[in-house]
């Protein structure tokens, strides 16, 4: 019998974490799309991150909507600019690549960008989680996330999976 009681404990802890995901992830659209998606975007996605990483340090029973509020409020200029500037730089590889790939004698010009676009997906995928943790000058973001992707391969690789 307490064996079926920890089966359905495990089983209600599951369903509360993924209806917590299911708000969270409800959050991340509604303000999305208040911010006429290009401008609410990036500070969605700060607020969405502020409130994962509250609940990583065993915090799980904040006020969720008003964590995600005041965290959206608080970074959207700076989210905004720098997720500009993310933008930018993907947007420029991608017309690089593109440039590259029609290109004959620029096969070697291709494969650098097509790493240099790697570096690039893998920092952006530590950007955000940097970004909330500390409070660093916008191009140590960069460099902060950079070298954590390059420090974690294994990790790196595989969330690009």
């Amino acid at each position: 019998m307490k064996s079926l009681n920890g089966i359905f404990k495990a089983i209600f802890e599951i369903g509360k974490w993924l209806s917590k995901m299911m708000y969270l992830h409800l959050l991340w659209v509604i303000f999305s799309l208040m911010g006429l998606v290009v401008f609410g975007v990036m500070p969605a996605t700060t607020a969405m991150f502020t409130v994962i990483r509250k609940w990583m340090e065993d915090d799980n029973d904040i006020p969720v909507f008003q964590t995600f509020l005041a965290s959206y409020k608080t970074h959207f200029l700076k989210s905004n600019a720098l997720g500009t500037f993310l933008v930018a730089i993907g947007i420029f590889l991608y017309i690089d690549m593109k440039i590259s790939k029609q290109l004959v004698q620029s096969f070697y010009l291709h494969i650098i960008l097509l790493i240099i676009g790697f570096l690039y997906l893998i920092t952006l995928l530590y950007f955000f989680p940097v970004f909330v943790r500390y409070k660093l000058k916008y191009s140590q973001n960069f460099k902060q996330s950079f070298y954590i992707a390059l420090a974690r391969p294994g990790v790196s690789i595989f969330m690009c999976k």
